[in-house]
């Protein structure tokens, strides 16, 4: 797993204008189609900055996918990560 500094993971999270995981949980319950959620997800990828060249490797590649994706997880303190 490539790790990507805090510093990335603090412009990635601000790129969001605040968003948190509850706010995303919460617009989640309120979009019933999935084609708007899957619009919605687009939509916040978007807010984020581009991932660093070398984090679009094997380890980081999403299987299973229609589309070419890439996670990159950065475990933290209390069981807490970035994605």
């Amino acid at each position: 797993m490539t790790h990507m500094p805090n510093v990335q993971n603090q412009i990635a999270y601000e790129s969001l204008d605040g968003t948190t995981l509850q706010d995303v949980k919460d617009s989640f319950e309120l979009l019933d189609d999935w084609e708007d959620r899957y619009r919605y997800i687009i939509e916040l990828g978007r807010k984020l900055p581009e991932l660093p060249q070398d984090a679009y490797n094997e380890a980081n590649k999403v299987r299973g996918c229609t589309s070419q994706v890439w996670l990159v997880a950065t475990p933290e303190a209390r069981n807490t990560g970035w994605f």
